[in-house]
């Protein structure tokens, strides 16, 4: 097929496929005959008497194939056409035949759900499942006869609800018929996420015999609660007092005198009852989320698929795409949502990078202190390890001298150089590897790039950023010929400014370790994040599963990271609690011994403070390499790389082996 496209292309460039010939309404036609049939079919580049108009491939397969080729065949016919087209060039380098091509994508406005578990149009599912079938558009009823809801998602464990607009039921006071239908039909589907509260939408929980970490909790101006609620799948009707789920019940409004303040009257409930992920007084203050696409996202993940399709010119890069919109705000929204993300996306590429190449570097470096001959890239490996370890350097080279291998080292606190040594090689043979570490050199390689490692926000992009002076390039040396690197003299608000980057780019890092909705390190099968064992050995090998299970437990609700300004707590959150008593359930411990070895070893490598109780110390954490064997949640479906105690730290069940990781 391609030697035949390339024929075509050639007689197309020559003129020898037909004969052009003017037709009515100013058509322009041509011949081609069809690589296996002697029969010429017309090549219309109109219709009528109504110009150019854009046509779908099926619209041309009838047009220039109908009588000449099987119904069949028309399509392949089209795109051997269109191949030939966009190959064939004149001996001045023109097309022949210049082509558009219109794709169109539709954003997902939302997804809805049977609200029968036991739903009949559901086929594959080896595993329970809450909801029945998915549908992609508000409908009343299921084909199985079920009311259909909107699906709803907790942004920080990916527990569903279901949202329906409420109507009271006169008939049975405390009960309400949901639907996944607006009350406006003629509303926008953005109004109808706008002007939802909690008079007209309700939030259910389907819970699978699952109480609420927080059944109740005061949120300014009332008290909220889950109450228990049973829905019926008939008819969608709610009824308070027990059944299969949990309603996000507010009592104040429906009162005689109910208030007037919004915050009384917010549709979806702040506190996640699976999670108990917390986002009172945040901007976003709940954790509640709608399935739908973001067109900023879509628009990314579109323009990163179309560059990579778009031939490159191997001796300079000619590719463009422009995204436009028909509104300027929009315009300036997309462009600097689209440029976020991919900073992100760098980001994420070069922590990976960063983990899979971490350790190679100190391996070469004691390489080549052994005298070992060293190929390029190890030689690379080593340099580099010298010029931004310089302590570790002074380690592993006084540990090859005899005169001071049995010394005491210096920030090795009863070590001698030798035995500082092997740690070293230890740790760059095995990890764990400090996150800050991962930091500096992801912020190399965003450099090498051209980007600021921080990131796009003000702060990070101006010295002075109320003024807009002192750009962020001022503060690197740019040498053609090799890594930028931070001027050695600058001024303490350019020195401000690097520390502002440097912070931001760890906060990013922390985002990208503890992703949401299955993005994480650890889910992503890259990285799991430690405590730094070689230093601080565990005093058995349960207290350092369930304290790593702890670090995934905190890190996943970000706001206890403390680059996001974590605030400390009265208590050890309840959630953490439960997972520790869990684990010690499930191994025959006692559960306050279990407790409270975990959290003793945790205040010891300063992953966890008694000052500053529930706050997880980004700074103190590691990044370990996955194992060959990973453990999966048959629930929850939840990937933990490391054993976990045997406790799913998101549903709690039991987790089993699951196959081999594939770093």
């Amino acid at each position: 097929m391609q030697q035949r496209e390339h024929n075509a292309a050639k007689d197309l460039k020559t003129g020898q496929m037909g004969n052009k010939q003017k037709g009515k309404g100013g058509r322009a036609r041509g011949e081609i005959r069809g690589p296996d049939s002697p029969y010429p079919v017309p090549l219309s580049i109109g219709w009528g008497d109504q110009g150019l108009l854009p046509r779908t491939p099926e619209q041309l397969a009838n047009s220039l194939f109908e009588g000449a080729l099987p119904e069949n065949e028309r399509q392949l016919a089209v795109e051997g056409v269109l191949a030939c087209l966009a190959s064939a060039r004149s001996d001045r380098g023109l097309a022949p035949l210049p082509l558009r091509g219109h794709l169109f994508f539709r954003n997902v406005q939302g997804i809805w759900a049977c609200t029968n578990p036991q739903c009949s149009e559901v086929t594959g599912r080896t595993e329970p499942c809450p909801v029945g079938a998915l549908h992609y558009q508000p409908t009343l009823s299921c084909r199985c006869g079920s009311r259909v809801l909107e699906l709803l998602a907790c942004e920080a464990c990916g527990e569903v609800f279901f949202g329906g607009y409420r109507r009271d039921d006169s008939q049975n006071p405390g009960s309400y018929f949901l639907s996944a239908d607006h009350p406006d039909l003629e509303a926008s589907p953005e109004m109808a996420l706008l002007d939802r509260d909690y008079r007209n939408y309700a939030v259910f929980w389907p819970s699978d015999n699952r109480a609420p970490l927080t059944s109740q909790w005061d949120q300014v101006p009332t008290r909220r609660h889950w109450r228990p609620a049973n829905l019926s799948p008939a008819d969608g009707s709610v009824t308070l007092g027990g059944g299969n789920g949990y309603l996000y019940h507010v009592p104040a409004m429906h009162g005689p005198n109910p208030p007037n303040d919004d915050r009384a009257r917010q549709s979806y409930p702040a506190i996640c009852p699976r999670c108990d992920e917390d986002r009172r007084g945040r901007r976003l203050d709940t954790p509640i989320r709608v399935i739908r696409t973001g067109f900023q996202k879509i628009a990314q993940v579109l323009s990163d698929a179309l560059l990579r399709q778009i031939p490159q010119n191997p001796e300079h890069s000619n590719r463009k795409l422009v995204i436009f919109s028909d509104s300027r705000q929009d315009a300036a929204k997309l462009s600097a949502g689209m440029r976020f993300a991919h900073y992100r996306d760098a980001l994420r590429q070069s922590l990976a990078e960063a983990i899979r190449t971490a350790g190679r570097g100190t391996l070469a470096f004691q390489g080549q202190l052994a005298g070992q001959p060293l190929d390029d890239e190890r030689r690379r490996l080593a340099g580099e390890f010298a010029a931004t370890h310089p302590a570790e350097v002074a380690i592993l080279s006084g540990a090859a001298l005899p005169a001071l291998a049995n010394l005491p080292a210096p920030s090795f606190v009863n070590l001698t150089y030798a035995q500082a040594a092997q740690r070293i090689l230890q740790r760059g043979e095995h990890g764990p590897f400090p996150i800050p570490q991962f930091t500096v050199d992801i912020a190399s390689r965003l450099l090498a790039r051209g980007m600021n490692p921080g990131g796009f926000v003000q702060d990070v992009l101006w010295t002075d950023p109320e003024q807009r002076r002192g750009p962020w390039r001022e503060l690197y040396e740019w040498n053609p010929a090799g890594q930028p690197a931070p001027r050695l003299n600058v001024s303490p608000d350019q020195q401000r400014h690097l520390g502002r980057i440097d912070t931001a780019a760890f906060a990013e890092v922390m985002d990208i370790v503890f992703a949401s909705g299955r993005r994480s390190l650890e889910a992503q099968h890259i990285a799991l994040a430690t405590t730094d064992r070689l230093a601080f050995p565990a005093l058995r090998p349960l207290v350092q599963e369930t304290a790593d299970g702890v670090i995934q437990v905190l890190g996943s609700r970000r706001s206890r990271l403390s680059t996001h300004d974590a605030n400390s707590l009265q208590n050890i959150p309840r959630y953490v609690v439960a997972y520790i008593h869990a684990v010690a359930r499930q191994n025959g411990e006692v559960p306050q011994t279990l407790e409270r070895d975990v959290l003793d070893y945790h205040g010891r490598c300063g992953v966890l403070s008694p000052t500053q109780i529930g706050v997880l110390f980004a700074g103190r954490l590691c990044l370990v390499r996955p194992e060959e064997q990973f453990f999966a949640c048959p629930q929850c479906r939840r990937v933990h790389l490391h054993h976990s105690g045997g406790i799913c730290i998101d549903c709690l069940g039991r987790i089993v082996p699951h196959g081999h990781s594939g770093a």
